[in-house]
């Protein structure tokens, strides 16, 4: 299995900035920079509707199997939605 490339976040809005003023092209893009051309039209989107920020990277909080358990019983106990638990 292989591991996902991160970008970084100036790379990211230097290419998808060469979009937006029409420089280059997405498929010539993704090929010279070796990346996936769905992968840059979804930065360009995450820009479109997010700014700037959209394109930053996120940081994912993983969470152990107690804590997820401890959730489940709350969400289940609480009777709120699941939207309200999260």
């Amino acid at each position: 299995m292989s591991r996902k490339q991160k970008y970084e976040y100036q790379s990211k809005l230097d290419l998808v900035n060469q979009v937006i003023r029409e420089e280059n092209c997405v498929h010539g893009l993704s090929k010279v920079h070796g990346l996936a051309k769905s992968q840059l039209q979804f930065w360009c989107k995450l820009h479109e509707h997010h700014g700037e920020k959209g394109l930053e990277n996120m940081v994912v909080k993983r969470y152990t199997a107690d804590e997820k358990l401890e959730i489940i019983r709350y969400y289940q106990a609480s009777g709120l939605s699941l939207i309200d638990t999260c």
